[in-house]
């Protein structure tokens, strides 16, 4: 089953990343890309090719990140997952930014906040608001900056600190799941990996 084997493949590469091993992770989720493509499944390969622009990011070279984020930037579109659309808009935002190229990166923030805005996304509206807070602390605009922060501020209160807090959901993560997973320790990471890797042989 072609989408078992590309699903391996992600996990895989995912278990990598998180790991450090940045090469290893991109060599896997170009393997789980080609399958995906194989078989036109349109809406997972956009999320692997926002990965895999995640990783060269991380590695610093920011002209093949964009590269890869623009690509999943246009399949996104084709689908119609604006959810995802918001984030992706934010992340090339915050590529523009690392370049230094801090007109271009509002711009992107400003059509991800909107779309944010529409759905209620509270958590990328809350990084949004951040971004606007540090481009506009960078070019020296303090006003403008102090209002973001402020607006930051407010909404990470809302988010993290209300009697409900317990009970919200962030863009479909429940938050004591994404906590979870960010304090993943190595030894479970390795065991995904040798899992993953197992179940991937299984299916060749």
């Amino acid at each position: 089953n072609k989408y078992e084997i590309a699903n391996s493949l992600n996990d895989i590469a995912t278990v990598y990343e998180a790991m450090g091993k940045f090469q290893e992770a991109l060599e896997y989720y170009q393997k789980s890309y080609k399958i995906n493509q194989e078989v036109n499944n349109k809406d997972v390969y956009a999320k692997i090719l926002n990965s895999i622009g995640e990783v060269y990011e991380e590695l610093e070279n920011y002209d093949e990140a964009l590269k890869y984020y623009q690509k999943a930037f246009v399949i996104q579109e084709k689908v119609s997952d604006n959810i995802v659309i918001a984030m992706a808009l934010h992340n090339i935002g915050n590529l523009h930014k690392k370049m230094k190229k801090l007109d271009d990166a509002l711009q992107y923030y400003e059509k991800s906040l909107i779309i944010a805005q529409n759905l209620n996304l509270r958590l990328t509206i809350m990084d949004n608001y951040k971004a606007f807070y540090e481009a506009y602390y960078i070019l020296d605009e303090p006003k403008k900056a102090l209002e973001y922060y402020q607006k930051y501020v407010a909404m990470k209160d809302s988010i993290f600190y209300s009697s409900n807090a317990n009970k919200i959901i962030l863009e479909g993560e429940n938050v004591a799941e994404h906590v979870k997973d960010i304090n993943m320790d190595m030894l479970s990471k390795d065991k995904a990996l040798y899992k993953a890797q197992k179940e991937f042989v299984l299916f060749i």
